[in-house]
């Protein structure tokens, strides 16, 4: 998860956006919020791609790429 969070004002609207490699693996972690699954928050996943991005979160794909690219190589040993 890079962020949660809701909004301030007088209608609080929640947003979460996540990394999941499929969006039916997005789905799946939203309904299993238990505040999701009893109804007390409804869910809705849209698929978002990224125009801009603060250094953290360039930094932080850049180590989760090496990760994968480490645990590629560890597979193929």
């Amino acid at each position: 998860m890079y962020l949660a969070g809701r909004s301030v004002d007088d209608n609080p609207v929640g947003i979460a956006l996540l990394h999941m490699a499929t969006y039916e693996e997005a789905v799946a972690f939203m309904q299993s919020d238990p505040a999701v699954s009893s109804g007390v928050f409804a869910a809705e996943v849209h698929p978002f791609r990224f125009a801009i991005m603060s250094q953290f979160l360039v930094a932080q794909r850049e180590m989760e790429a090496s990760m994968e690219r480490n645990r590629a190589l560890s597979r193929e040993s």
